[in-house]
């Protein structure tokens, strides 16, 4: 590896005229060297896809686009993120996804992804030959792009499991509106664990556009004993909908939900949620990344367990 390390300094300091001194001097963040010259030996680096080692400890956090909130969802993420790269001696650089320049400006360790909106697995080869992991949403074959990602065919069996369980037979999914790898994972989920219990005729399935009461309303038109809310910003919004509606919970209706730490639990009654593993997918992304990074082959999909928290949001549907 040495060799092809000091071949390839040589050849990136060729080609953009300096010194192989320069070159390390960028790889490593350290040392002046004039912005130009930086961006035409990491052009060089990118479009030619070399292979270099540095002693970058430095991961690029690609955020969602400015046009999304960052909720409680991101959040909680990115704090088990923080948590990791410091027990792994790494520093953090967030950057929204239209800001994605910097990675011509600088160099760095990996990047990690948690931008669900515009499928920036597909495109990554072309434009960068960092190593790129993606957190919940859809990786890359074709790029080596891995994905790391709770896994939603088992999370709505266990809430389906957990309703049928409570003799529910018609039960509700409500979506975000928005057409994300998670949502239609999670919708594809739902209806085939219904099937598994010969309940796919009563399955129903909304979407929340901007605010839960009409779509909390066609589930409920529906006649749907037990509603699920699969995002973790959606689970206090669906709550204060159906108590407007004036309905009680479990007595009238059961609801599952996606788990807030230090909400979920004291909201009168307790909420029985879905728990995503957050700490696992932030240590299976560094672990992913510095295994890419010293040219070990990994998984193109991981999938995290999410954990059940059963309390008092379930009962037996009304007679």
């Amino acid at each position: 590896m040495r060799n092809k390390l000091v071949t390839n300094l040589a050849t990136i300091a060729r080609e953009a005229g300096v010194s192989a001194s320069t070159v390390s001097r960028v790889l490593n963040n350290c040392g002046r060297v004039s912005a130009g010259t930086r961006q035409r030996i990491l052009e060089i680096i990118h479009s030619r896809k070399l292979l270099y080692r540095s002693n970058c400890r430095t991961i690029l956090v690609i955020l969602p686009g400015t046009e999304e909130d960052l909720a409680w969802y991101s959040v909680k993420l990115l704090s088990n993120l923080r948590r990791e790269s410091r027990r792994r001696n790494f520093h953090l650089e967030l950057v929204s996804h239209d800001d994605l320049s910097v990675i011509a400006e600088r160099n760095f360790f990996g990047v990690i992804s948690f931008d669900f909106r515009h499928g920036i697995s597909a495109v990554w080869g072309k434009d960068s030959a960092l190593p790129l992991v993606c957190l919940n949403d859809a990786g890359s074959l074709l790029e080596k792009v891995p994905a790391i990602y709770s896994d939603e065919a088992a999370g709505l069996s266990l809430a389906v499991d957990h309703l049928a369980g409570y003799n529910h037979r018609r039960i509700g999914l409500l979506l975000e509106g928005a057409d994300t790898f998670s949502a239609s994972g999670r919708e594809s989920a739902f209806l085939a664990s219904m099937a598994k219990w010969n309940l796919a005729d009563t399955a129903v399935v909304a979407r929340q556009i901007s605010e839960p009461f009409g779509p909390v309303a066609t589930l409920l038109q529906a006649g749907v004993t037990a509603i699920i809310a699969p995002t973790e910003s959606m689970s206090i919004w669906v709550l204060h909908a159906l108590r407007s509606l004036g309905l009680r919970i479990p007595e009238d209706l059961s609801l599952v939900t996606w788990e807030l730490s230090y909400i979920s639990e004291f909201q009168d009654p307790p909420l029985t949620t879905l728990e995503q593993n957050f700490g696992v997918i932030a240590s299976r992304a560094f672990e992913t990344l510095e295994k890419m990074f010293y040219g070990q082959n990994v998984p193109l999909e991981q999938r995290i367990e999410y954990k059940m928290n059963k309390r008092n949001s379930v009962a037996l549907p009304p007679r």
